[in-house]
């Protein structure tokens, strides 16, 4: 489970938009920027009423990781066209979470990764995104129609 690419028309692959979404808001959130009103239009569309509490999660995973690295966490600026390991690490835990491959799955990995320590603040926070993440899942399918005679 990786990150999901997208082949476009003339072969060049990029991310699917849930992914490039997240990307965007990781790099925002650490750049300090969680009040970008584009993001966060962003994220409505895509997580409807969990968009705030979805961005949130992610401020306190950025920081958790931040704070656990002991070479700290490398983040590129919102809008560069190059992507991190520890971006890519992080992308992977989270389509981990999108696949429902639990969240002890994606702590380990990413604490492997970033070569810290996945203690409980971490797994409390990776966890609360899996919640938001299984909520938006089964939002998103249609509600079974029932009809009355």
């Amino acid at each position: 489970m990786y990150a999901r690419l997208t082949v476009g028309p003339d072969g060049a692959t990029g991310l699917e938009d849930y992914d490039r979404a997240m990307l965007w808001a990781l790099r925002c959130v650490a750049a300090g920027r969680l009040d970008c009103p584009s993001l966060r239009r962003a994220f409505v569309d895509l997580c409807g009423r969990t968009a705030d509490q979805m961005l949130c999660g992610l401020l306190v995973l950025v920081r958790l990781l931040a704070e656990r690295s002991p070479d700290g966490l490398r983040l590129h600026l919102p809008g560069s066209s190059v992507m991190s390991r520890d971006e890519r690490a992080i992308l992977t835990a989270l389509a981990a979470l999108r696949d429902e491959c639990g969240a002890d799955t994606a702590v380990s990995g990413l604490a492997d990764h970033l070569g810290g320590s996945a203690d409980g603040q971490l797994r409390g926070a990776v966890r609360y995104l899996a919640e938001l993440m299984a909520g938006d899942a089964a939002a998103s399918r249609p509600a079974p129609i029932h009809t009355v005679h």
